[in-house]
């Protein structure tokens, strides 16, 4: 049903400007094809900033929280002193992270990104906020200096915002690293593009006995090679 919807508004779009839409030529074909029907997608690990929020650590009601990160503290209503000291007591809830397009400019127009180009957005948006603080104090100017006390509220929330991506990319990037999916990932690329059943098995075989593959996904590369080389007529392999 919702393939069926989105050719009917896209055809009503194409139809609202004939001009615009004439192609000339006739050989290009645009297929809309339902995700219920696609087992493979969901087992590919994602490359994109949002997709790898989501699939790598989570996110509840768009807000990702870090295991480990230092919580924020906040201080109990005036009470007795013995309720007081009991709300003190309790462990700090984690603020974690907010990511929404509507409020966050980078993450707006990073989400869609692969894991290359968002690392180095990331790199060039911590340089970005270092040229914005980089301010002499001994040499500076009092108009420079009256500048940057009007800025400081926009200063402000862009470190937030920095700092914000910076830790997140970073965890990311021990997540990839624990888990070898980088590894994991060419072995899932190389089974969907290629056909070469041997090669695929020998490397499976291989990253299954190195030990160090989480569970999940040595399970999502044996579903993806039985996917790709199933036979009706013929058992499937199985790893020792």
């Amino acid at each position: 049903q919702l393939c069926k919807r989105v050719a009917a508004e896209l055809s009503t779009v194409l139809k609202s400007d004939l001009e615009l839409f004439d192609y000339r030529p006739r050989d290009t074909l645009l297929l809309i094809i339902d995700r219920n029907d696609d087992p493979v997608t969901p087992l590919l690990t994602p490359w994109t900033y949002q997709a790898m929020l989501h699939e790598l650590v989570g996110l509840d009601r768009n807000t990702l929280h870090i295991k480990g990160e230092p919580s924020t503290v906040v201080a109990p209503p005036p009470s007795s002193s013995s309720s007081a000291a009991a709300e003190k007591d309790k462990p700090a809830e984690p603020e974690g992270y907010v990511f929404s397009q509507k409020d966050d400019a980078f993450f707006e127009e990073n989400m869609y990104h692969n894991w290359g180009d968002l690392c180095g957005n990331v790199k060039k948006y911590v340089d970005h906020c270092k040229r914005v603080m980089n301010i002499d104090r001994s040499t500076a100017t009092i108009e420079e200096v009256k500048q940057f006390m009007q800025k400081l509220p926009q200063t402000k929330s862009l470190t937030g915002f920095v700092t914000k991506h910076a830790t997140v990319v970073s965890h990311l990037s021990n997540i990839i690293k624990e888990r070898h999916l980088l590894e994991v990932s060419e072995l899932e690329q190389n089974m969907v593009v290629e056909v070469d059943q041997s090669a695929h098995w020998s490397r499976l075989k291989e990253l299954s006995g190195s030990g160090y593959l989480d569970t999940n996904d040595l399970l999502r590369l044996c579903i993806l090679f039985n996917l790709r080389y199933e036979k009706t007529a013929s058992p499937s392999r199985t790893l020792r």
